[in-house]
């Protein structure tokens, strides 16, 4: 099997494919190595016609490939200097455009291997659209998955104050959850209720529920983003670990659902357990894993290959 990864595959950026390539390595596939870095650092060159990608060190026919792996692909926005550093506005405005076309490149030539009748995990003309929270959310609500009561918008007009520590916000695009409607004009964001208690993770390959993961929100003694009130609103903050939680019947007929509604072929579904039921807060089509692979002692990398190898095309 010719499998190519595309995505960070730098082991502090994204462990997850790092564990799927070396799993692969170890089986014996031939593993291609399409790496974000190598857009900003090149050489970068891609022949429409010919199909062909040459990225960094990796020179590759992709028609010859058997099934790709995506993963993060460049952003459409250019990171921000260091605080100490002043951009002039032609710098910023290169930078931007820079990033723009990145990003743009990047998600043709994931289209174009598709359109080659390379399979493609998770396929970026089905799956794609999904990334974006705004249509997910709503994609699982019309289907009648219970999601936190969501609005987006950027006023905050039915808000009491900016520090009402019964809902959090989070952005449309990146960025970390923080307490209150913290909103700036022009600038629409996620608003939802502050829901305590337990967070699970639900990892999903191929429609399977293969780990769960839980997180209590209220564990965490540093205090959140408001200064005054204990917990957590954003694991990636949190001091815990992931402790395992078996997978029942309704959090495997779950993940499966969600991760079908979203057409994500490998994903983590974030759940906040209420008294009521699961809530889902999203989908990640592109999550970290390894940590809580290694809570549940579940290879995950391994499922993911054992995936990557029944979708391969036929060799």
């Amino acid at each position: 099997m010719r499998l190519a990864v595309f995505g960070r595959r730098r082991p502090a950026a994204d462990a997850t494919l790092g564990a799927v390539i070396a799993t692969a390595t170890a089986r014996g596939h031939d593993t291609v190595v399409l790496d974000n870095a190598d857009f900003v650092s090149g050489p970068v060159c891609f022949w429409p016609e010919l199909g062909r990608l040459q990225l960094g060190d990796v020179d590759v026919d992709l028609a010859s490939l058997d099934v790709v792996l995506l993963g993060p692909l460049p952003s459409a926005f250019a990171r921000t200097a260091p605080g100490h550093v002043v951009l002039r506005a032609e710098e910023h405005d290169a930078l931007q455009k820079a990033q723009a076309a990145r990003h743009q490149l990047a998600w043709s030539i994931a289209h174009d291997v598709e359109a080659r009748g390379v399979p493609v995990l998770s396929s970026p003309s089905r799956a794609r659209p999904f990334d974006f929270k705004p249509l997910q959310l709503a994609t699982l609500a019309r289907a009648g998955v219970a999601v936190a009561t969501t609005v987006i918008t950027d006023h905050a007009h039915e808000r009491r104050d900016d520090d009402d520590d019964d809902v959090i916000t989070k952005p449309v695009v990146g960025g970390e959850v923080v307490v209150g409607a913290r909103l700036t004009p022009g600038v629409p964001a996620i608003v939802q209720p502050r829901l305590r208690g337990t967070q699970l993770r639900l990892a999903v390959v191929g429609g399977c529920v293969v780990a769960v993961g839980a997180i209590d929100l209220d564990g965490d003694d540093a205090g959140d983003d408001a200064g005054d009130d204990e917990g957590v609103v954003d694991v990636r903050r949190s001091t815990q670990a992931w402790r395992h939680t078996p997978i029942t019947a309704a959090l495997a007929a779950l993940g499966q659902r969600c991760a079908l509604l979203c057409a994500f072929d490998v994903c983590a579904v974030d759940v906040i357990a209420t008294a009521g039921g699961p809530v889902v807060l999203d989908v990640n089509r592109t999550p970290q894993l390894m940590d809580l692979a290694a809570a549940c002692d579940i290879d995950v990398a391994a499922a993911i290959v054992d995936l990557l190898e029944r979708r391969a095309r036929p060799g």
